[in-house]
């Protein structure tokens, strides 16, 4: 019995070359779609460090500020009218309408987000996906009984896909 073919010449044997030549196809579409998920994962990184050093409002600005108008809305409608007011509501109205004044001179101020620098962990990650994937393809091209496990696993793994595809 050679390396190449554990079941010899029996209808097991071919059976298991078979499914070998089903793993390592299977293990050559993984390498595929590993690259393309890192050239993807590349493309985001750079993008999103680049994006680190272009200067942009602040992230929670729209919220920021449409959280400051509804409370001067609030405190400014709940005062009496002008003639009779107390100085409490009238303070209120005027801290309220302060608080949204800084709240836009907050937003106008551009910054650099350097927290964008965390998508460059991105373009290691992707190296890694394809290296993991060419580890695989190794071992199924030299392991004929790894390599049988594995078409197995991607035949099911079609099957289960063409039964959820056709279910709805």
């Amino acid at each position: 019995m050679s390396s190449q073919n554990p079941g010899g010449s029996s209808t097991a044997g071919k059976v298991i070359d078979f499914q070998q030549q089903v793993g390592s196809v299977g293990a050559s579409f993984g390498v595929i779609g590993a690259s393309i998920i890192a050239i993807i994962f590349g493309l985001f990184g750079i993008a999103g460090a680049m994006a680190a050093f272009v200067p942009m409002s602040p992230i929670d600005c729209p919220d920021r500020v449409s959280d400051a108008q509804k409370e001067v809305e609030e405190a400014c409608q709940a005062s009496p009218t002008p003639g009779k007011a107390s100085p409490v509501p009238r303070f209120l109205c005027q801290s309220k309408k302060t608080a949204l004044a800084g709240a836009k001179k907050y937003c106008s101020q551009k910054t650099k987000h350097y927290g964008f620098l965390f998508f460059l962990f991105l373009i290691p990650l992707g190296f890694s996906i394809v290296w993991l994937a060419k580890l695989q393809k190794k071992y199924v091209d030299t392991n004929p009984a790894y390599g049988a496990v594995a078409g197995t696993a991607t035949e099911i793994s079609m099957a289960a896909n063409l039964v959820r595809a056709f279910k709805g």
